[in-house]
């Protein structure tokens, strides 16, 4: 027999520059965040990190493209899952 788990994940995505309201709003309230370097230059990266929970809640992909960030959003939330390195 097999057992599946399902997970509930609410995604929330944030375009911010610099730091605002509302990307302080949505980081503080993350759990996990998959943050993705390879294409940001701004100021947002430092503001992420300043205001996450914990640093260990923020998950950098290994590329900018679907599948690494879907990677590593797997690996945040179910590590040890089987469609993972």
């Amino acid at each position: 027999m097999t057992e599946k788990h399902h997970l509930q994940v609410k995604v929330s995505t944030a375009l911010d520059k610099v730091g605002s309201s509302s990307l302080r709003q949505k980081v503080r309230s993350a759990d996990r965040i998959v943050m993705i370097t390879q294409c940001a230059t701004h100021a947002a990266t430092g503001f992420i990190g300043q205001h996450a929970k914990h640093a260990s809640d923020i998950v950098y992909p290994a590329g900018a493209g679907s599948a690494s960030v879907y990677q590593a959003l797997v690996r945040a939330v179910v590590p040890g899952h089987p469609d993972v390195d």
